[in-house]
């Protein structure tokens, strides 16, 4: 419920994630990575449903607005099986 409440807020709340906001996927696959862009907001979102860690590059990570199971350090986002990043770049 929490997460779910912190997305409805995010929605409202960043321009990115409004409807007529350009999407571009940065990576297909698991981890599925795609950012939302309007105006000057840019969201990187990182889905890893597998069981599988993965270790990524950062994308110009500026600041984590949610992570669950992630760690953003030396340039890499660093995914552990099952897990989500939502990122201001």
């Amino acid at each position: 419920l929490n997460f779910t409440k912190f997305v409805v807020n995010l929605h409202k709340s960043e321009k990115a994630f409004s409807p007529d906001a350009d999407f571009e996927v940065l990576r297909a696959g698991y981890p599925f990575v795609f950012t939302r862009r309007a105006e000057e907001s840019t969201i990187l979102v990182a889905i890893n449903p597998s069981q599988y860690a993965y270790a990524l590059e950062d994308y110009g990570v500026k600041e984590v607005l949610y992570s669950q199971n992630v760690t953003v350090a030396d340039g890499k986002v660093n995914m552990a099986g099952v897990s989500m990043l939502i990122a201001r770049i």
